[in-house]
């Protein structure tokens, strides 16, 4: 039997679809591979996408009096691109074809887009969202599996090739089910005014958000000055650096005692936790922002971070003058949530670069980061994650 892996692209990179199944619980849900608490907003979203009037139910149902199980390999940040590639894993679901995380597939389908009332498709930042994906890019061509991204029309880059990638640009959501050969129920959505009344609704609509956000910066600029002083405090936590002198050879091993900062480049890292009262969970929805905890390193030894269920992941920090340079990310041993397709990360400047523990993760987790310019590779630092 065939099966197809099916991807999110978003701009933190791919997040697989790795198991939708039906259950018999009140509302739908969404969790994290291999949790059981579910991610709520995402879940509240998701309960109306697939059942009763949503995209899922008008395409494959009805589903009226059913909910629905899915797991994802990591957190979606924000937004509704999810939806495209929610509604292909459906549809694979349904013919019993969709890949689950540890099986290799014979096709792999990438897919981004909102999904519209009218079952049109909107996406955004898909240019970002294609340069995340270049270790899956790399993954299916040294696996020979052919990759399929699936959006909407005028959004894709005019100069994109990669090999064993194939772009298909759609008008909606029905051309990537016609693409992805699933059969589907085609419905034609209702509409409950006429365009007359669409315009003066409009109107109006425009009338009152521009009052709305009059109140709103009134508001904001007064909270805003009681809480930044609070904030920054809590942002700012140990700038954990050294600085490495221009006179050290290029290509040997620094930080032996710290991270580091290097002339027109600096590296941070921190330890992200869930505060108290918080889980991981929800830090990897983004409910809660976590706490940054600065790295301890042992003596003689690399950075070493004890894996416990407070730790959620760990956040990189990584500024510099000069463009040229590039941070990258090698794993050396175990994985991070949804990184295992990919062995070496790119770590760009002036972003939230953030890698989650597995929530199940019994085994070591260890990288180095390293320095890509036209030098040779410094080995910035060693860090291991382990068991206690």
């Amino acid at each position: 039997m065939t099966k197809v892996s099916v991807y999110i692209a978003t701009t933190n990179g791919p997040v697989q679809i790795e198991l939708i199944s039906t259950e018999n619980i009140p509302r739908s849900e969404v969790v994290l591979s291999g949790d059981f608490v579910p991610l709520d907003d995402l879940s509240s979203e998701y309960h109306h996408f697939a059942t009763g009037s949503g995209p899922v139910s008008r395409a494959f149902g009805p589903f009226n009096s059913q909910s629905f199980h899915m797991e994802i390999s990591a957190a979606i940040d924000s937004g509704r691109s999810w939806h495209l590639a929610a509604l292909i894993a459906h549809g694979f679901n349904e013919k019993q074809e969709l890949a689950a995380a540890n099986e290799i597939p014979d096709k792999i389908i990438l897919a981004t887009g909102r999904i519209e009332n009218s079952f049109e498709i909107i996406s955004e930042h898909i240019e970002q969202k294609l340069e995340k994906s270049k270790g899956l890019f790399q993954y299916a061509e040294e696996h020979d599996i052919p990759i399929e991204v699936i959006g909407p029309k005028e959004k894709f880059p005019k100069n994109f090739e990669r090999n064993n990638v194939s772009i298909q640009e759609v008008n909606n959501a029905y051309e990537a089910l016609d693409i992805c050969k699933l059969e589907y129920h085609k419905q034609t959505p209702t509409t409950s005014m006429d365009d007359n009344q669409r315009n003066k609704w409009s109107s109006k609509k425009m009338w009152m958000r521009w009052t709305a956000s009059i109140v709103f910066l009134i508001i904001i600029g007064f909270a805003a000055s009681q809480v930044v002083e609070t904030q920054t405090l809590r942002l700012t936590f140990k700038d954990f650096t050294s600085i490495v002198n221009k006179s050290e050879k290029k290509g040997q091993k620094v930080g032996q005692g710290s991270l580091t900062k290097m002339n027109g480049f600096s590296v941070k890292v921190y330890e992200v936790h869930s505060a108290t009262n918080s889980n991981c969970a929800e830090v990897h929805l983004g409910k809660t922002p976590g706490d940054f905890v600065p790295l301890e390193k042992l003596p003689n030894g690399p950075f070493v971070s004890p894996l416990t269920q407070t730790l959620c992941g760990i956040n990189i920090q990584f500024n510099q003058e000069d463009k040229k340079n590039l941070l990258i990310l090698k794993m050396e041993s175990g994985k991070f949530a949804g990184g295992d397709y990919n062995q070496n990360i790119d770590i760009r400047p002036n972003q939230k670069n953030v890698f989650y523990i597995p929530r199940n993760a019994k085994n070591k987790i260890a990288y180095s980061l390293i320095l890509k310019n036209d030098a040779e590779k410094p080995i910035i630092l060693t860090h291991e994650i382990v068991s206690q």
